[in-house]
């Protein structure tokens, strides 16, 4: 009877898959190679590629015996005989009737030593020197020739060559990198060689010249960008990376490409379809896609955790001047919920700014840190928002007070994340230090600093609710904040202005906390929950004075002998006297 399970098979009229991994072996008596693959998925049959060059400059096709016979699945091992000395690369594609795979490279070459040449080599048919290299290393390559062995290279300062340097590369390669060349010019030449003999010289075409470091641009991450960003997995114009782009101080240059490296846990790949970099055309610092100019697109990354390459910028700086560049991201959609996107610029080789000085058209050094731009993490529709606890940029230091004195004691920000509109619910503080806060705390006032200047101004600064104080010596004190709500990536600028009694003894210290837990807060669209990052977070140290001197009752302001103005400005002694008759006068009255 028939079984219960069955399974189906499914025909893809598709090219095959690329052998899983492909090996060489060469022989140092025989002068045989031997190539080992496994398989490509849906393979018939397979193309071989021989080269002298590992960049399979001048490939030549090579149709090996197999032993024991053709194997599509598993693995088959192909030998090639008659080589002589040298270095040979090799790579394999798989086959089938609609079409071929990727090439998959052997991990390294074979090399055959033991089975010498029955003629000298020809000489190499080109030699490339680059024409100019920023720091001190210069990149050299030639075309491979049948029956060499090795090569060897030479370097001068002339092109006459009158006091060569030998600078051969091991065995067969047909490139070579040097380091630690000082500015100047330099030739190369090169020669193939056997166990019979060399071939005659092949000079470069050009020289190299290694420029100095003095001429160089600068690319940086831009201090305004944020560390942290919500996005929604279909968002779009989202500014990914802010760039401040410099030239040297005393050479133009030119921004020839820039290259733009993806990380975090999701698929880069499928999950941004579209990056554009824009330049700041209007000079606020902030993206506008009607204001900004466009320099270019590309179509995301062509890999998870891989490059997306920005090429033909041309963009010219005259020395000294700096731009502002917003890289823009698309993504697809495919972003799955707390998964991250990230992207960033480096500055190892191969460089991922290149330019060159306008002068010369020779390449220059680009300097700064890693760029990193913001870390973007996907949510879903009922993921809820977020905040963020952070200390003011004009949060006070420790600080001392007098006694019936008025002190802010902390100063910090709430932010709300890319998701929804927070609504605050409750913040509460926890007290510390020597002094009883339940006895020589009057009472405490949660205001808004309208003004971000880390001082309470009245009038100016806004007082959220009723005054409180501390229900116990290193006791908590809570403040209701209904109605209070942070829109979506904006902030709130607080302070926590504290009234000590005038019994407050001389050196004691006050000090005011936001634990875990001490800000509620609610989503105005998911009306879920909101959680607090940034906390604890903790305000300055207060010591009551000994004497005057602290701060007087404007709360953060330093007291000036003789007493302080509505404007801050010290009154004269007997200005403020006569102040003082007539305010008495009245209250008589």
């Amino acid at each position: 009877s028939w079984s219960e399970w069955s399974a189906q098979v499914t025909v893809n009229d598709v090219p095959p898959g690329p052998p899983f991994m492909f090996s060489v072996s060469g022989s140092s008596s025989g002068g045989t190679v031997t190539l080992s693959i496994s398989a490509g998925n849906g393979a018939v049959s397979y193309e071989f590629e021989e080269d002298y060059r590992a960049d399979f400059a001048n490939p030549v096709q090579v149709y090996p015996s197999i032993s024991p016979g053709p194997q599509p699945i598993g693995w088959g091992s192909y030998v090639l005989s008659g080589k002589t000395d040298g270095m040979y690369f090799y790579r394999v594609r798989s086959v089938n009737s609609f079409g071929a795979s990727d090439w998959r490279p052997a991990y390294g070459p074979a090399v055959i030593t033991g089975c010498p040449a029955p003629n000298p080599p020809a000489v190499p048919g080109s030699l490339t020197v680059s024409q100019g290299q920023m720091y001190n290393w210069i990149r050299i390559s030639w075309t491979g020739v049948a029956d060499a062995s090795s090569y060897v290279l030479q370097e001068d300062t002339t092109d006459a060559f009158t006091n060569p340097l030998d600078v051969t590369p091991l065995w067969a390669q047909t490139e070579n990198t040097l380091y630690n060349r000082v500015p100047g010019t330099y030739y190369y030449r090169v020669k193939a060689v056997n166990s019979l003999g060399s071939s005659a010289w092949r000079n470069g075409s050009n020289p190299c010249v290694v420029v100095a470091m003095t001429s160089a641009a600068v690319v940086a991450t831009n201090s305004g960008m944020p560390a942290f960003r919500d996005v929604r997995p279909d968002a779009l114009d989202v500014v990914a990376l802010v760039l401040d782009v410099k030239a040297d101080p005393v050479r133009s240059v030119e921004i020839r490409s820039l290259t733009l490296s993806a990380s975090g846990s999701a698929d880069d790949c499928s999950g941004i379809a579209m990056l554009r970099l824009y330049r700041d055309a209007d000079g606020d610092g902030v993206w506008n896609e009607d204001a900004d100019a466009l320099l270019k697109s590309s179509g995301g990354f062509a890999a998870d955790n891989g490059t997306s390459l920005f090429s033909g910028l041309d963009r010219f700086l005259p020395a000294g001047a700096s731009e502002v560049w917003f890289v823009v991201a698309d993504f697809t959609g495919s972003g799955q919920e707390h998964e991250d996107f990230s992207i960033s610029v480096a500055y190892t080789y191969p460089a991922s700014v290149t330019a060159v000085d306008f002068e010369t058209g020779l390449p220059i050094p680009v300097n700064g840190p890693p760029a990193t731009g913001t870390k973007m993490t996907v949510y879903g529709s009922d993921t809820p928002g977020s905040l963020t606890v952070s200390a003011s940029p004009f949060a006070p230091q420790d600080e001392e007070a007098d006694a019936g004195g008025c002190m802010v004691m902390a100063a910090f920000a709430l932010a709300a994340g890319d998701r929804e509109a927070v609504s605050l619910t409750g913040i509460s503080f926890k007290a510390s230090g020597s002094g009883d806060d339940s006895a020589h705390v009057a009472s405490l006032r949660l205001a808004e600093d309208k003004n971000c200047d880390g001082l309470f101004t009245p009038g100016i600064d806004r007082v959220i609710g009723s005054p409180q104080t501390f229900n116990a010596d290193d006791g908590t004190a809570s403040f209701g904040a209904s109605g209070e709500t942070i829109s979506p990536n904006q902030s709130m600028s607080l302070l926590l202005v504290c009234d000590f009694a005038s019994s407050a003894p001389a050196g004691s210290t006050f000090k005011a906390e936001m634990a875990a837990g001490s800000v509620q807060a609610s989503g105005m669209t998911t009306a879920m929950q909101i959680p607090v990052d940034g906390l604890p977070y903790a305000g300055r140290t207060v010591t009551i004075a000994d004497q005057g001197g602290g701060s007087d009752g404007r709360c953060g302001v330093p007291a000036v002998a003789g007493g302080v103005d509505s404007f801050g400005a010290a009154l004269p002694f007997a200005l403020l006297a006569a102040a003082m008759a007539i305010a008495a006068a009245f209250r008589r009255r």
